[in-house]
């Protein structure tokens, strides 16, 4: 019976991953940004607002889970000049910066990656084993996804990925 229980754990852990399938996904909107997450997943925001949270977990605030949060550039605000801070629009803590966030989260030993976008659109991507960040920056706009995953098992860029094939700037 425990390996019954085992078994369905681990199918029950993947399912948030399976974002990539449009069957089972449905597009959210931050700002000018959409992209997909799961279809059973709860979202809060994501009808156009600057900021998103999406949970997969039965409990609020527990991963796996998603924030989501832009910036459109105004006479103010240069989006693609303050991306040089790879996050500097991530809020998980009211942290001054990514690095701050990623020691609160109890990361140590990231790596940084940059991938260029279909749509003139550069991702800088920093995961660890327990969460992972994507700045998607863009001409007058910058979206940073941020992504707890359900364990440290969970695969975060396939996830991470997922969400960029399903990215649309409008």
């Amino acid at each position: 019976m425990m390996g019954m229980f085992l078994k369905i754990r681990i199918v029950g852990m993947a399912i948030p991953l399976m974002v990539s399938l449009s069957a089972h996904a449905k597009e959210v909107k931050v700002f000018r940004f959409s992209f997909e997450i799961p279809d059973a997943w709860y979202v809060d925001g994501g009808n156009g607002e600057s900021r998103l949270y999406a949970s997969g977990a039965k409990e609020m605030y527990q991963p796996p889970l998603v924030m989501a949060e832009a910036c459109t550039s105004t006479k103010d605000i240069d989006c693609e000049k303050e991306a040089d801070d790879p996050f500097p629009y991530n809020r998980v803590t009211q942290k001054e910066s990514y690095q701050e966030n990623y020691k609160y989260l109890g990361c140590t030993g990231s790596t940084i990656t940059t991938i260029a976008r279909d749509g003139n659109v550069v991702e800088r991507r920093l995961w660890c084993k327990k969460a992972g960040f994507s700045l998607f920056v863009t001409k007058n706009a910058a979206l940073s996804v941020t992504y707890l995953p359900p364990d440290q098992s969970a695969d975060i860029n396939e996830f991470l990925d997922a969400i960029a094939s399903t990215l649309k700037v409008r």
